[in-house]
């Protein structure tokens, strides 16, 4: 009798170690939005996402056809997952790709307790999922791309504007221009 509650109490004990040490779960991500460029060198880009709130997202423009970064900057995630992020494009004339990025290893502690140090916690089937290299390290993390496209150079003094949305694959931004 001793021997089998004894057995008992061993695999009660495993079990419940076993539940302890499964790990943590993985979070799926989705970032979603559009983009409107204006002809005053304007951008607005308007998202939505399942990122925890104060998660930071990177936004780079490069010209077309580089891998230079022309210009970069960062905005946070709030409460309920809407970001609105305003700022001007460096050239009218020039036509831009957009890459918006959560990367994980530049995000808050609070942030990195969720989606791991290295994005090690993102589930592989988010939208935009990448592993890719940032400032030298191996990181995974999502990626979503746009484009800013040129504006005529006379505007006649009247505000033109484009709108465009994110996409998770740079391939499909050629399917937008046409």
């Amino acid at each position: 009798m001793l021997k089998k509650w004894v057995m008992g109490v061993f695999i009660i004990s495993l079990f419940c170690s076993l539940i302890g040490c499964r790990g943590q779960l993985r979070q799926d991500v989705l970032i979603m939005g559009s983009i409107k460029e204006y002809s005053d060198r304007s951008v607005i880009l308007s998202l939505s996402s399942t990122l925890h709130e104060n998660s930071i997202l990177h936004v780079t423009l490069k010209e077309n056809g580089s891998d230079q970064i022309a210009w970069e900057g960062e905005t946070k995630v709030k409460e309920d997952g809407y970001i609105k992020y305003e700022f001007k494009r460096p050239k009218i004339l020039e036509q831009y790709k957009l890459e918006v990025l959560f990367v994980p290893d530049k995000q808050p502690a609070s942030v990195k307790e969720i989606y791991g140090e290295s994005g090690e916690y993102i589930r592989e089937d988010s939208l935009g999922y990448r592993s890719y290299t940032y400032d030298g390290k191996k990181v995974d993390g999502i990626v979503m791309y746009g484009i800013l496209t040129t504006f005529d150079k006379e505007t006649d003094g009247k505000s033109q504007h484009k709108s465009w949305e994110l996409v998770s694959d740079f391939a499909n931004i050629e399917s937008m221009l046409e």
